[in-house]
């Protein structure tokens, strides 16, 4: 079921310009990862890929650790995480996620659950403007991955001495 493939093994210094070809408006043209890899089939629509001892690098930015996700046409779970960005980049965010976000900047932190409930404690450096000054803050939170998406939990948003301004592409 579901891709119909059943397999483990190790990636070293896999370049993305290589794996392009999988889904090219989402995987970055420069970069490259290493990682253990399982994949496995849920059911007739889904399929399990685990990925661990992750590093991953593209520009200026690095994930490393581990996460399970579950595959289906025209989405994904996440099941389990214990990753770190330091620092990832929103603009690869964007361009993995396909979707565009209010601010540009970048994102460090842990992003670490299991059973669907993922939690985030990150340091962000957000922009929305050349004039505008960044905004700096830390998230922290909870999304819990379902079958049907993903619903964000909590939120909570510290901000010191923050430039109102900055808040314009959100408020």
């Amino acid at each position: 079921p579901g891709y119909g493939v059943r397999a483990t093994g190790r990636a070293l210094d896999v370049r993305f310009a290589d794996i392009r070809f999988l889904a090219p408006e989402r995987i970055p043209e420069n970069g490259t990862a290493s990682f253990r890899f399982a994949v496995d089939p849920v059911d007739a629509e889904r399929t399990a890929i685990a990925l661990s001892d992750l590093d991953a690098s593209s520009g200026d930015s690095r994930v490393t650790g581990a996460i399970h996700a579950v595959l289906r046409t025209g989405g994904f779970a996440v099941r389990s995480a214990d990753l770190r960005v330091d620092p990832v980049s929103l603009a690869l965010i964007e361009q993995l996620a396909g979707r565009e976000l209010p601010y540009g900047g970048t994102v460090s932190g842990t992003i670490r659950g299991s059973g669907g409930d993922i939690r985030f404690d990150l340091d962000t450096r957000l922009t929305s403007d050349p004039a505008t000054p960044a905004l700096v803050t830390n998230l922290t939170g909870s999304v819990l991955f379902g079958d049907a998406g993903f619903t964000l939990r909590t939120l909570v948003a510290t901000l010191d001495n923050a430039p109102l301004a900055a808040l314009r592409a959100v408020v």
